[in-house]
C-alpha cells in the first residue's frame, strides 16, 4: 500500500492507542468489581437463555477486545503485515457480530418486561431484532470481503489502517435500534396510565433507563466515528466504545437482577408475594 499524507503520524495514533487500551483495563477491572454480584445474583440461578447469554457477553468480550487491541492496535508488534491486517480485521468483526448481539437481545427482553410481557409486543420485538441480525450478518460478511481493497498497514507505525469506510457504517444501524426501542420502551411507560403493579413497572424504568441511554448513545458514538471521523482511526477507537458498550449491558442486568431480587426478599419478610415482572434467571 502506497504511503497517503492524511494517514496518521505517531502523534494522533500513539494516544488514540493508549486510549484503546485504557478501555480494555477498564474493562477488566469493573469485571473484578462486579464479580461479587454476577456470583451473588447470576451463578446461583439456574441455566436460562437469558444467564447464557449474560455470562456469554460477560466472558467473551474482554477475550475479543483484548485481543483485538493486541493484534490490530500496534503497540506491541515490531512487524504488521498486511496479510496480518486483513486476517485479524475479519477476526475481530465476527468477534464484534458475536458479542453484541447477545447484549442487544438483552435490552430488548428488558424492554419487553416494560410492556408488562406483552405478547404482540414481545412477537414484534423478537421479529424486528432477527431482522436486524439478519441485517448485520449480511453487512459484516460484505465488510469482510472487501477487506482486501480497504484495508493496509503503516508500516512506519506498524499499524493497521481502513482507507474508506465502505458498509462499516450500517454495522451499527441495529444496535441502535435495539437502544432506540429501549428508550422509547421507558417513554411510553412513563406516560401510561394504567396502575396495575405500577410500583414495580416504574422502578425497572427507573433502574435500567440510564443504562439504556448509555446505550443509546454508545451506539450512536459507533456510528458518527465510522460516518465522521478519518478512516485510518476507526480501529483504534473501536475497542473503547467496545468496552464501555459491554460495561453498560452487564452493569444494567446485574442491577435488574439485584433490583428483582431484592423486591422478592422484601415481599417474603413481610409474607405477601409482590405480582409483576422481573428479569428472569430462574432462581433455585
Amino acid at each position: 500500500m502506497a504511503q497517503n499524507p492524511e494517514f496518521p503520524d505517531l502523534g494522533q495514533v500513539g494516544p488514540l492507542s493508549f486510549i484503546a487500551a485504557a478501555g480494555v483495563v477498564t474493562l477488566l477491572y469493573d469485571h473484578l468489581l462486579t464479580f461479587d454480584q454476577e456470583v451473588r445474583y447470576v451463578w446461583k440461578a439456574k441455566w436460562t437463555v437469558p444467564k447464557f447469554l449474560f455470562l456469554l457477553i460477560r466472558y467473551v468480550v474482554p477475550c475479543a477486545v483484548a485481543l483485538t487491541t493486541y493484534q490490530l492496535g500496534g503497540i506491541f508488534h515490531k512487524n504488521i503485515t498486511l496479510a496480518f491486517c486483513r486476517r485479524w480485521f475479519g477476526a475481530s468483526a465476527l468477534m464484534c457480530l458475536i458479542t453484541t448481539g447477545p447484549g442487544h437481545f438483552l435490552v430488548m427482553l428488558w424492554s419487553w418486561i416494560l410492556c408488562e410481557r406483552n405478547r404482540q409486543v414481545m412477537l414484534g420485538m423478537l421479529g424486528l431484532f432477527a431482522a436486524a441480525q439478519v441485517f448485520s450478518i449480511g453487512f459484516c460478511i460484505f465488510s469482510v470481503v472487501q477487506t482486501s481493497h480497504i484495508i493496509g498497514t503503516v508500516q512506519k507505525l506498524n499499524f493497521c489502517v481502513l482507507e474508506r469506510r465502505s458498509v462499516l457504517p450500517y454495522l451499527f444501524i441495529p444496535g441502535l435500534l435495539c437502544e432506540g426501542i429501549g428508550l422509547l420502551a421507558v417513554f411510553w411507560k412513563s406516560l401510561e396510565s394504567r396502575k396495575d403493579h405500577i410500583d414495580l413497572v416504574d422502578a425497572h424504568c427507573e433502574e435500567g433507563a440510564p443504562y439504556v441511554l448509555v446505550l443509546f448513545v454508545m451506539q450512536l458514538a459507533n456510528l458518527l466515528i465510522t460516518l465522521y471521523i478519518p478512516p485510518y482511526l476507526i480501529f483504534v477507537c473501536m475497542p473503547f466504545t467496545w468496552s464501555v458498550t459491554n460495561i453498560t449491558v452487564t452493569r444494567l442486568i446485574l442491577n435488574l437482577r439485584k433490583h428483582a431480587l431484592d423486591r422478592r426478599m422484601s415481599a417474603q419478610s413481610v409474607s405477601c408475594e409482590t405480582p409483576g415482572p422481573r428479569v428472569h434467571f430462574a432462581d433455585q
